[in-house]
């Protein structure tokens, strides 16, 4: 039923006097008054007598913000990453976005779509064939992959995570002894690593003709040179400096 006073506010409707007339049947003679009190003492609002308006419950003011919005979205929705993500500036946001995506999990492996009820005919790594697709099977513990890795930790001369992981990954440059633009360099590899482990992943399975293994590791340096030469503003280079010494690359600035 309509309130027939057209000008009435919620603080009045929803007094304590109010919510006591809301009852159909009085209270019984026997039934004692505490109870009531006690009922009026579990009934916690807090109703203010102003111009009723909609409350952004994420801000301590009230009042709707992007940045509250999306922490919620990040914590909330998405759940939080093992390791904090950065954005490296030497490689396509597109990478950057790649990784973050892995770290959250977030990624169309055949785990993740069999997950969400989509019927597969395999659910096995199309690398080595041995165990489901995981993320972390993908990037990180595939035998096939795990000898990339080596790889780069040979050309860079470093040692390999000793548990290989997405969180080890995203984290190893934080363990290795370079310099602060070594590492920015080192990173860089990183990404473009995940990225040609993706693309070589989606090649394998949808595209004709297909990435040799033996090319990947090849392409990986390519491509990595390439982000950092033309998106450092200090680093100018020639290929052979940048293939036969990486982590010396940057010490000279």
């Amino acid at each position: 039923m309509l309130d027939p006073c057209v000008v009435v506010s919620v603080a009045q409707r929803n007094s304590i006097d109010k919510i006591r007339d809301a009852f159909v049947m009085e209270r019984r003679r026997e039934v004692p008054m505490t109870q009531w009190d006690d009922l009026r003492s579990m009934i916690r609002i807090l109703l203010h007598d102003c111009v009723d308006r909609v409350v952004w419950d994420l801000e301590a003011t009230g009042n709707f913000s992007i940045s509250s919005a999306r922490k919620f979205l990040d914590t909330v929705c998405l759940g939080a990453a093992e390791v904090k993500t950065r954005w490296n500036a030497f490689v396509p946001l597109k990478l950057n976005i790649l990784l973050w995506r892995i770290a959250k999990d977030r990624i169309p492996t055949r785990l993740n779509l069999c997950d969400r009820g989509i019927d597969l005919d395999m659910l096995l790594c199309p690398g080595c064939s041995t165990i489901g697709e995981s993320a972390n099977h993908l990037f990180a513990m595939c035998p096939e992959v795990v000898l990339i890795w080596h790889r780069i930790a040979m050309w860079w001369g470093v040692t390999v995570p000793m548990h290989m992981s997405i969180s080890a990954l995203i984290g190893w440059v934080d363990e290795v002894a370079l310099s602060l633009y070594s590492k920015q360099s080192f990173d860089t590899v990183i990404i473009v690593t995940v990225w040609m482990i993706c693309c070589f992943r989606n090649k394998l399975l949808f595209s004709a003709p297909k990435l040799r293994k033996e090319d990947l590791f090849d392409e990986i340096c390519l491509l990595s040179y390439f982000c950092i030469n033309n998106r450092h503003r200090k680093c100018k280079m020639s290929w052979d400096r940048r293939s036969r010494a990486p982590s010396l690359a940057f010490n000279i600035m």
